[in-house]
């Protein structure tokens, strides 16, 4: 696949914690300008949101979203 800075060629493996659920996922490493992070169908099949698409607002009960290296200490 390609993106703005060419083809994809690297991914790294984090850990996803949403309120108390923690997923391991892969994200793939690109230039998304100014957006840091693109969560896709994977990251909603596997943490089920609930969210209000009339407002763009996520339950807060889900909260927080915290993306980390699945072997770091400390987030």
């Amino acid at each position: 696949m390609t993106n703005k800075t060419g083809s994809l060629k690297y991914y790294v493996d984090l850990q996803v914690q949403m309120g108390t659920k923690r997923t391991n996922m892969h994200f793939f490493l690109m230039d998304l300008g100014h957006h840091r992070v693109i969560l896709g169908y994977p990251w909603f099949a596997a943490n089920q949101p609930k969210i209000n698409w009339a407002r763009g607002w996520i339950d807060t009960t889900q909260l927080p979203l915290i993306l980390r290296d699945a072997k770091a200490k400390k987030p």
